[in-house]
C-alpha cells in the first residue's frame, strides 16, 4: 500500500503551487473524483494566464475575459430554454455547462500549456456534444471563437459573437430537449 495523498487543499495552498504542481493535482482529483479540488484547481489555472500577465499579452487579456464572460451569460439564457441538466444528457458522462463558479470552463488544452488562453461552454447528450470557445493560441494572433459539433469545428473573428453564439443556439436547439412552459 503506498502512502496516502492529500486531495483536499485550502485556497491559499492552491495558489502557492506551481502550474505544472496544480496540472498533476487536476488530474489526481479527476481520477479520484473530488468534485471540489478539481473545480479549484480549474479556477486557479484559469486565472492564471490573466494574472501572471507574462503569457496573454495585456491586449488580449480584456477581450477574453469579455468574450469569456459573454460566453457564460449565453449559456445561462440558453439553459432557461432548454434543458440542459445532467438528468436530462442521455450520456453516462454529462458535461458540466458551466464551471462551479458560474463562469466558462478552462479548457484542457490551456491547462496544458497547448494554447494560451481557452476558455467554453459545452452540452452533451447521447453521442451529441456542441461547445462554444474562446480561444488565443498566441500571442502573434487574435483571439477566435469556436463553435463545435462533435467533431466539426467553425471559427469566428472576435467581433463575430452574435454570429458564433447564433450557431451554438441553433446546435443546442437540436440535441437538447426544450424546456416545457
Amino acid at each position: 500500500m503506498g502512502k496516502p495523498v492529500k486531495i483536499i487543499y485550502t485556497p491559499d495552498e492552491i495558489r502557492a503551487m506551481s502550474t505544472a504542481a496544480l496540472q498533476k493535482l487536476l488530474q489526481k482529483a479527476d481520477e479520484l473524483g473530488v468534485q471540489r479540488t478539481f473545480d479549484a484547481v480549474t479556477a486557479e489555472l484559469a486565472e492564471r494566464p490573466l494574472r501572471e500577465g507574462g503569457k496573454v499579452a495585456r491586449k488580449h487579456a480584456s477581450i477574453i475575459k469579455q468574450a469569456a464572460d459573454d460566453i457564460a451569460r449565453l449559456q445561462t439564457i440558453i439553459a432557461d430554454q432548454f434543458d440542459l441538466s445532467p438528468q436530462s444528457a442521455n450520456t453516462a458522462r454529462p458535461h458540466k455547462v458551466l464551471s462551479s463558479s458560474g463562469g466558462a470552463k478552462a479548457g484542457g488544452d490551456m491547462l496544458n500549456g497547448s494554447v494560451l488562453s481557452y476558455f467554453y461552454v459545452s452540452y452533451r447528450n447521447g453521442d451529441n456534444s456542441a461547445s462554444l470557445s474562446v480561444i488565443l493560441k498566441n500571442n502573434d494572433e487574435e483571439p477566435f471563437f469556436e463553435v463545435l459539433f462533435n467533431s466539426c469545428a467553425t471559427r469566428y473573428a472576435i467581433g463575430q459573437f452574435e454570429e458564433a453564439a447564433a450557431r451554438y443556439e441553433a446546435i443546442i436547439a437540436c440535441i437538447a430537449p426544450a424546456r416545457e412552459e
